[in-house]
């Protein structure tokens, strides 16, 4: 047989439960406060318990960020050296690697992933100045890194993300390393989740990428359209076609041209064509009228 179904409940027995629930509540804030130290660890693991799932997909989230920030700066570091496995190290590449091998140790502490999986990207990658500095020295340095990750988040992980977050963020690797957006963008690193010092605004963002897409959609800029309307309007004054211009402004005898059609405009047409046409005032509509000569009063004989 199927479950039978509940009556719904009056407004009456909501009322009682929703004060029910608030005495509850309010009893176990009063216990929380109140409880010691060791209660209050108790709660608080009985809490992360209950939100395991949420703070793993979290982990999870911050994990894939952290490789996203290593694999950006090594494009950084091999974009500014100029060579996909710096041959010396140097107190430049020195400052790569120490990020890199602190943010493999964020990732260690956050995952399954020991020192061996970290040595195995970075002798895939830059087996040079893995030789050089050794492999016992950099254990060393992931060890201790990890261990002040574990120590501390074991007492910051709450329900956000931000707890798991250790080592050098973003920002503070652009100022460590002074990595301006136009070197994000040569070194392909610009979607690795990396700042830079001068980091465009959103407005200027969407500008730019506004305008790239009116490009790709075969639009012209206003400057191109302006320069076709004088061009329209000079092949209007000489009876030609807008081609003839262009085609005579691309050889450099646009001015012959104009002058062979019209002695009397020549000045006045390539100004507006070719100088400032903000500056140059328009050419007027009467402007192939002669100026009437003024009458001249003869004297009585």
């Amino acid at each position: 047989m199927g479950a039978t179904r509940r009556a719904p409940q009056s407004a009456e027995e909501r009322a009682t439960l929703k004060d029910e629930l608030d005495a509850a509540l309010w009893t176990f804030n009063r216990i929380q406060s109140e409880a010691g130290p060791t209660l209050r660890k108790d709660i608080g693991e009985a809490e992360r318990f209950r939100m395991s799932y949420a703070l793993d997909e979290l982990r999870r989230a911050t994990i894939r960020q952290r490789l996203s920030h290593r694999a950006g700066i090594l494009r950084l570091m091999r974009h500014e050296i100029g060579q996909d496995d710096p041959p010396e190290l140097t107190d430049r590449s020195r400052l790569y690697l120490d990020l890199m091998l602190c943010i493999s140790a964020h990732v260690g502490a956050l995952s399954d992933a020991g020192w061996t999986s970290a040595l195995r990207w970075f002798e895939r990658r830059l087996p040079a100045l893995v030789a050089q500095i050794t492999p016992k020295a950099l254990a060393a340095e992931f060890e201790r890194h990890r261990s002040e990750a574990g120590i501390f988040m074991a007492g910051t992980i709450t329900s956000t993300r931000s707890p798991f977050h250790w080592g050098p963020r973003p920002g503070e690797t652009a100022t460590a390393l002074q990595t301006t957006t136009a070197q994000l963008r040569a070194a392909g690193a610009n979607r690795s989740g990396l700042t830079s010092v001068d980091p465009e605004s959103r407005k200027q963002r969407d500008r730019k990428r506004k305008e790239r897409q009116r490009r790709e959609a075969g639009m012209k800029l206003q400057s191109e359209r302006t320069k076709t309307a004088e061009r329209k309007a000079l092949a209007e004054r000489l009876g030609c076609h807008p081609r003839t211009i262009q085609r005579h402004k691309e050889a450099g005898t646009l001015a012959e041209f104009v002058a062979g059609r019209n002695v009397a405009k020549v000045s006045t047409l390539l100004k507006t064509f070719t100088g400032d046409r903000f500056a140059t005032p328009p050419l007027p509509d009467n402007d192939d009228q002669e100026e009437a000569p003024q009458p001249t009063v003869k004297s009585a004989a």
